[in-house]
């Protein structure tokens, strides 16, 4: 049996997108607390939509390199951004369920935390979508 390193890195990318990703949730809670952003049921059904993609090209990543084998640039990435990519994409089903759930008309605590939520983890979503693509890019063309 031959044994091959992936390197795993990119805990400091995440760490990265997690506190831009809580930052941006913050400003949008606050915003929906002071009545600025007033309406946000298209804005829950994207981040719904946007977290499932997230979840298959993670899917679909994993499917493509387990079919091109050995240590390759697929492997590569999921063991760098993967982690990061199933915990958003989680999240943000999870988080953007209960927001559709609770009526978002009443301003209460729990819709300032649940479109808070909402945003941090549509933002985390996108933003490790685009470090997966980035990595990709990056180990295929080294």
């Amino acid at each position: 049996m031959e044994y091959y390193n992936c390197s795993c890195g990119g805990k400091l990318t995440c760490v990265v997108e997690v506190i831009i990703s809580i930052i941006i949730g913050i400003v949008v809670g606050v915003l929906f607390a002071n009545s600025i952003i007033t309406t946000l049921a298209g804005f829950i059904i994207i981040s719904l939509i946007v977290s499932a993609i997230g979840l298959a090209i993670l899917i679909g990543s994993l499917a493509v390199a387990n079919l091109l084998g050995e240590c390759n640039s697929y492997k590569k990435c999921i063991c760098k951004i993967g982690t990061c990519l199933l915990f958003a994409s989680l999240g943000g089903l999870i988080v953007g369920t209960i927001a559709v759930i609770l009526n978002l008309a009443v301003v209460g605590i729990a819709s300032i935390l649940a479109v808070g939520f909402t945003a941090f983890f549509f933002v985390w979503v996108i933003l490790s979508i685009f470090s997966l693509a980035l990595c990709l890019i990056k180990e295929t063309c080294r």
